[in-house]
């Protein structure tokens, strides 16, 4: 018990957040697709970083899913309480692969195993696939070529 609560004040004094010990101090400070505008034929990367204030808190899996235009990645940290509290950036990247054009929304959720069910931080944004310029142009020339032939 002596040996928690000391961890406790140097995580506080570390951090500023009580929740560190506990685990729940996982803030997720950005989250992007790579390329930042993707066409439907660009492999898109999600990258999300953030920082995390634990005991030896690595980063032990991530669950990708991808439900029509939502896209979701929880990441797992494996909280193993050794060592000393400290606030350590990280970054994590999950490739998706190719997505049509159209508008998604990303929602990035941390999550700390062993102890948590829900998730410690959420962070959502959107990105827009856009189309290629080559298939706008094939689109207008055939709307011009079906406006012709009406004539």
């Amino acid at each position: 018990m002596k040996k928690h609560l000391i961890m406790a004040v140097i995580a506080v004094a570390l951090t500023g957040k009580m929740g560190t010990v506990l685990g729940e101090y996982i803030p997720i400070h950005g989250a992007y697709p790579e390329p930042s505008q993707p066409t439907p034929t660009d492999v898109v990367t999600i990258t999300a970083h953030g920082e995390a204030g634990y005991l030896n808190s690595p980063i032990h899996d991530s669950v990708l899913r991808i439900m029509d235009t939502s896209v979701r990645l929880d990441i797992i940290f494996w909280l193993t309480g050794e060592g000393l509290p400290a606030v350590e950036q990280w970054s994590h990247s999950r490739t998706v692969g190719t997505l049509p054009a159209d508008s998604y929304s990303l929602m990035v959720r941390t999550f700390a195993a062993p102890t948590d069910r829900e998730p410690t931080d959420v962070y959502t944004t959107s990105f827009t696939v856009v189309p290629e310029p080559a298939r706008l142009l094939l689109l207008g020339l055939g709307g011009l070529l079906a406006c012709r032939s009406r004539r």
